[in-house]
């Protein structure tokens, strides 16, 4: 027997999706169906150098299918990686990633912005250095661009997937003024990655996007 369904009605109710499905006869289907998991990092905060702060949200999932799973990266300093609150020792400043996986195999990334107070170590916040990644999203080749006035030796170059393993590494010299670095990472899988750049105690961290 097949019905012809004259009306479709969508709730959401704390959450939960429910699909309705009316046929002339009055027989219906209800669907339900969890809204979007969703990943909460935290707030953005300004610590002293040192301080040992809580991570995430409260809570750090919501919504999708329960049986959560946690991976933050970088995973240095923290007490542990795949909690939901992981407690971080903060010694420099720093942008957290947390990645949530459902009971589906779904996904979900949120990031927290941890700035020591009067701290000038994230690479992306001097005034003498500019670091530019074009383009991003990309498809697996992009230059990193670095600006400066006063860094003279060279820079580490670190690509972590989403639960944090190192993907890509390498260490490139750069000159004062405008450098040009090509990378070619096509070879890994479409998603999200994290890139991060180090020069002895200054940082960069971003999210790159592969298609």
């Amino acid at each position: 027997m097949v019905f012809t369904y004259q009306k479709i009605v969508v709730l959401q109710i704390f959450g939960l999706y429910s699909l309705l499905l009316f046929s002339q006869n009055h027989a219906h289907v209800n669907i339900n169906q969890p809204a979007v998991l969703q990943a909460d990092a935290g707030i953005d905060t300004t610590v002293k150098e040192g301080a040992a702060i809580l991570l995430g949200g409260s809570p750090t999932a919501t919504y999708g299918y329960v049986s959560y799973t946690y991976a933050w990266v970088p995973g240095d300093n923290l007490s542990d990686a795949s909690s939901s609150n992981p407690e971080a020792t903060v010694l420099n400043s720093i942008i957290y990633f947390v990645t949530v996986t459902d009971g589906m195999e779904c996904t979900s990334t949120d990031s927290i912005a941890v700035t020591v107070n009067g701290a000038t170590d994230i690479l992306n916040q001097r005034a003498d250095l500019v670091i530019k990644i074009m383009p991003n999203p990309n498809q697996g080749t992009f230059i990193i661009e670095v600006d400066n006035t006063t860094l003279v030796n060279g820079i580490d170059i670190i690509i972590r997937d989403m639960h944090g393993k190192v993907v890509y590494s390498r260490f490139t010299g750069i000159q004062k003024g405008k450098n040009k670095i090509p990378l070619n990472i096509s070879t890994l899988p479409e998603g999200s990655y994290i890139i991060e750049l180090y020069h002895e105690s200054l940082q960069y961290i971003q999210r790159l996007v592969v298609y």
